[in-house]
């Protein structure tokens, strides 16, 4: 008989088997591995771990194989292994393992139907300061995920507590009673801020120790929500009628505790914020996630969007282009009771992302709004439905897609704001934004401006990494588009600049993605493919280093592996500036392959996309001549050549470089036919 093995994450972390506890290894990156694979339960890979937890280690996938060894241990002989651990990637074998805030996330979906006793079981396991044990100091970016973590489980808590204080209430004695008021300062104490909260222990203390003491309670919880800058109405108008509710029952003799005089307070002016407080914006871009709502009736709503929103802040946080405010802060606001001017002007953000959430049984509904605070104007929705599936893992994904798509709506809504900016006022990030929005324009004017302002951004930042990655792109872009005639230079110094990004900061995944694209035209495939793979791990959901990883595998004699990039790069950014290099570079794909009709749908479809340049005509060109449609490729060639008059064969080969002889014979010989000089 298999042994019942819990994974114990509220407290201090154990591993229960047959109910006995067994004491974990000491090491406090064992415990966070522990910890990775028990709240996120899916494949994840040994690079990725090694990242997150062991980035300075000399030899990390030791580090992960002695951990995974000690993780064992604590395990029965003779039990299904707790881990499941390939070449690739670690899970938890989860048909013989669970974990107690899975049970706990169970028991609240029908809590009426679990017993008093469980709940208060549970409850007791919860501590202040969940996973305190886990603070290795090891990525910023588990620091970000940890911080989303305990605020998960605070929320959990939290919504047990409402439960426990309702369950016992009902109960209707006066054991019942203490036991309520107990877990109700417990609960205000986890959200102080919280009007429900406040009000729930305003009720139950006026009625177990009389007006007095709840409305000395009440005059604190007022001074708490003027410091925090939030008004009190709604908190006044709930104690109104608490107030009143006593009063009456004082009168009918049917109260439990009658009030000691009439109550009398006065009712203060809605709080406004002062103009000084205001918070300056950082330099870089700034956004807070703010509460999403649920709008379902399902039980398990409430999580879903409180899960959701806790997942888009830890994963926008881990985006260094992005000032994000920490989610508590966030958490006080609501587009309901302030405008958005309002909220960011107490937070000091220009962006603010709210949504709302729709659960039945067996699907999801998730609606996201991107909106710039000063004006108040929504500058991107979309909405995601799913079937439910796994909840942890289909929540994992939403958030993933969310994150993925908010990212290059914030980079142009940034772009856009900057373009209108005087040049002498723009400080690195916004010189960074400005360049960026000529580099995607393709021309040898705009190419120029955007050189100048990377070097503008530096002068101000001599570390900011992401303007020597721009500046590497710079550089590609004078190589790939044949804008001087000394390309073996320009070459060296988009690898030089990138590899500066990459050095002053190699968690950000634009720096490698640069490298990844100099090292192609320097015809270093596989270290180019290893850039692009480093770039995936800094940010899974880089729409561009999709579509880079892709080009370079078209390239690199890996068509048919580059297609699901491509497919992935177009799926996460549907209306990103390079969208006509990435449809021109599926065509190729499906040329080197063969099937030459497909690849000239796309390869022409690509011509149609704004800022499509002199190649991406020649791409069509090719593709057109490959099954035979000899006049439209020679009018593709003809306006090819009209963007660009000295466009030959030799500059095509030295910006497409394959590394495979036969690819490069089929593409140029195509090129030739179609009437591109040599």
């Amino acid at each position: 008989m298999a042994a019942d093995v819990e994974i114990q994450l509220l407290g201090p972390m154990t591993v229960n088997v047959d109910g006995r506890s067994r004491e974990l290894p000491k090491s406090r990156k064992t415990r966070a591995l522990l910890a990775l694979l028990a709240l996120e339960p899916k494949p994840h890979t040994r690079a990725a771990l090694c990242e997150w937890i062991w980035p300075e280690t000399a030899d990390p996938r030791a580090g992960l194989r002695w951990s995974l060894t000690k993780l064992r241990d604590v395990l029965p002989e003779g039990s299904v292994d707790l881990l499941e651990a390939t070449r690739e990637a670690v899970s938890i074998n989860w048909s013989d393992v669970r974990t107690d805030i899975a049970t706990v996330t169970e028991l609240l979906e029908s809590p009426d139907q679990t017993e008093l006793e469980t709940l208060i079981e549970y409850e007791n396991r919860f501590e202040r300061g969940p996973l305190a044990e886990l603070d290795t100091g090891a990525t910023s970016e588990f620091e970000v995920w940890l911080e989303a973590q305990r605020e998960s489980i605070n929320r959990l808590h939290q919504q047990l507590l409402a439960v426990l204080i309702e369950r016992l209430t009902e109960a209707g004695h006066s054991e019942a009673d203490a036991k309520a008021l107990d877990y109700a300062r417990e609960l205000v104490t986890l959200n102080p801020l919280d009007v429900d909260a406040n009000a729930q222990l305003l009720t139950l203390l006026i009625r177990l120790h009389g007006q007095q003491e709840a409305q000395a309670t009440l005059e604190r919880m007022r001074k708490r929500l003027s410091d925090a800058g939030l008004p009190d109405s709604d908190l006044l108008s709930a104690w109104r009628t608490i107030a009143g509710s006593a009063t009456a029952k004082a009168d009918g003799s049917s109260a439990a505790t009658t009030p000691e005089r009439p109550i009398e307070f006065e009712m203060p002016p809605t709080p406004i914020i002062d103009p000084a407080s205001h918070r300056p914006l950082p330099s870089r871009p700034s956004v807070a996630v703010l509460p999403f709502e649920d709008l379902g009736q399902h039980t398990g709503g409430g999580v879903l969007a409180q899960g959701i929103a806790v997942d888009l802040n830890a994963r926008l946080s881990q985006l260094k282009s992005l000032f994000v405010i920490a989610r508590a802060s966030a958490a006080r606001f609501s587009l309901a009771e302030q405008d958005a001017r309002t909220i960011g002007q107490h937070l000091g953000v220009r962006y603010l992302v709210h949504g709302t959430t729709q659960r039945t049984e067996d699907r999801i509904r998730v609606t996201v709004n991107l909106i710039e605070a000063e004006q108040g104007a929504e500058l991107w929705s979309d909405r995601v439905d799913r079937p439910i599936g796994d909840l942890f893992e289909v929540q994992d994904d939403l958030a993933n897609q969310i994150v993925s798509a908010l990212e290059p709506q914030i980079d142009q809504a940034e772009m856009e704001r900057v373009r209108l900016l005087p040049t002498e006022s723009l400080d690195a990030w916004e010189c960074f934004h400005r360049a960026m929005w000529h580099s995607f324009r393709f021309t040898d004017h705009d190419n120029v401006l955007a050189h100048g302002l990377f070097q503008r951004a530096l002068e101000q930042d001599p570390q900011f990494a992401r303007a020597y990655a721009g500046l590497s792109f710079n550089h590609f872009s004078r190589a790939f588009l044949n804008s001087t005639d000394d390309i073996p230079a320009e070459i060296t110094l988009a690898l030089n600049f990138a590899e500066q990004a990459v050095s002053f900061d190699g968690r950000d995944a634009m720096g490698h993605w640069a490298l990844g694209r100099a090292r192609l035209l320097n015809r270093e495939h596989d270290l180019a493919l290893d850039a692009l793979d480093r770039s995936l791990i800094a940010n899974p959901n880089y729409a561009q280093g999709h579509y880079a990883r892709g080009f370079i595998g078209v390239h690199a004699d890996r068509a048919e592996q580059a297609l699901p990039d491509l497919d992935m790069a177009r799926r996460l950014s549907p209306f990103d500036p390079l969208l006509f290099a990435i449809t021109s570079c599926h065509g190729l794909s499906r040329a080197v392959q063969g099937h030459y009709e497909e690849a000239a749908d796309w390869a022409v479809r690509a011509t149609q996309e704004p800022n499509a340049h002199f190649h991406i005509y020649g791409n069509a060109a090719a593709c057109l001549s490959l099954c035979g449609r000899d006049e439209d490729a020679a009018d593709y060639i003809r306006q090819a050549l009209a963007r660009n008059p000295d466009y030959r064969i030799a500059n095509y080969r030295k910006s497409f470089p394959f590394k495979e002889a036969e690819h490069d014979a089929l593409i140029t010989d195509a090129l030739a036919r179609a009437g591109l000089p040599a």
